[in-house]
């Protein structure tokens, strides 16, 4: 059984240093699109939007990156990379320089919005008791990896209802930062000492 959470924001590109073009932004004969983690949604859109730009950009030799949607705006902000797949509202924290972010990033900028799609759901076994978002305040779960926009959002929506994702432990539960494919393993095996697997929670 399924219960979605549904939080719809739009997926953006993000191109550093504005004022200049990207062929003299970056290397003009390579590029890396950083996405999210591998076996993950977003690698996969990575990896079609560097063939796009392969296929249609005269001696361009572009390919996919392993990211994640947190992370990606520091990566671009630092010029370790010039372009990354993130969320509007993490783009705007990152920009401004608030919430998981102690900096503004001034230097990243929208190049495209792609789509809008359900942006958080929480995915359980059928025989789960878990019937509302307060009722994960001291379950086992698996919010995403560091640096993923799935972890950043879902603490948000955990706060949002008063639950402290650190104190989750102190309730009787446990937080595992996994990536997607490790989460949808853990979601399909019990668990060595426990009867209960994981809620994943996943963008």
């Amino acid at each position: 059984m399924k219960k979605v959470l549904l939080w719809t924001l739009t997926m953006i590109l993000l191109l550093n240093i504005c004022a200049l073009p990207l062929a003299q932004a970056a290397d003009p004969d390579f590029l890396e699109v950083f996405s999210g983690s591998s076996g993950g949604s977003w690698y996969n859109v990575g990896s079609e939007i560097a063939t796009v730009i392969q296929n249609n950009v005269p001696g361009m030799l572009a390919r996919v990156a392993p990211g994640g949607g947190s992370a990606n705006p520091t990566t671009v902000q630092n010029k370790e990379g010039w372009m990354g797949l993130v969320y509007t509202g993490v783009a705007y924290d990152a920009y401004m320089g608030q919430g998981d972010y102690d900096a503004a990033h001034g230097d990243i900028c929208h190049v495209i919005s792609l789509y809008s799609m359900p942006f958080l759901w929480v995915s359980l076994r059928e025989n789960e008791s878990v019937n509302t978002i307060y009722d994960l305040s001291d379950k086992r779960i698996s919010p995403g990896r560091t640096g993923q926009t799935g972890l950043a959002i879902a603490r948000a929506s955990l706060a949002a209802h008063g639950i402290d994702m650190d104190k989750v432990t102190e309730n009787g539960g446990t937080v595992s930062l996994l990536g997607d494919s490790e989460r949808l393993n853990m979601l399909r095996e019990p668990q060595p000492g426990c009867c209960q697997r994981p809620a994943s929670l996943g963008s």
